[in-house]
């Protein structure tokens, strides 16, 4: 973090980001908790503070701060080729909101937000 360029306000919100990241690498709480609790002594608005977490995703690893999978996943095949094998499927599959998934050695046929087969489905 002391690399990059923040002003005093972006490294107080950097701060705040940072300690609200889990082990895991992601973001633990919502955007909104982290601005209620820097509003009592740094008044900022949500853009900000996304435009911080913007900077902070891009720290090695990649994708650290990434408040889902899909998204930690996005983050990281934006800096790929164009042509790497499979880009286009991988980053359809990372952005998709309905997931289809289906037993292996049958055919595509549920729905992940229904009930039915939902012990075989993922998201």
């Amino acid at each position: 973090m002391q690399m990059t360029p923040f002003s005093n306000t972006d490294k107080q919100i950097a701060l705040a980001l940072i300690d609200a990241i889990s082990e895991d690498g992601y973001l633990s709480c919502k955007l909104e908790e982290i601005q209620q609790a820097l509003s009592k002594n740094l008044p900022v608005e949500i853009d900000e503070i996304e435009a911080v977490l913007h900077q902070i995703q891009n720290y090695d690893p990649l994708g650290v701060g990434a408040r889902d999978l899909a998204e930690c996943l996005r983050l990281q095949m934006k800096v790929l080729h164009s042509d790497t094998p499979f880009l286009k499927a991988a980053t359809e599959l990372a952005t998709r909101k309905t997931w289809r998934c289906w037993p292996a050695g049958t055919t595509p046929s549920c729905d992940a937000s229904s009930n039915s087969r939902r012990k075989n489905c993922s998201r």
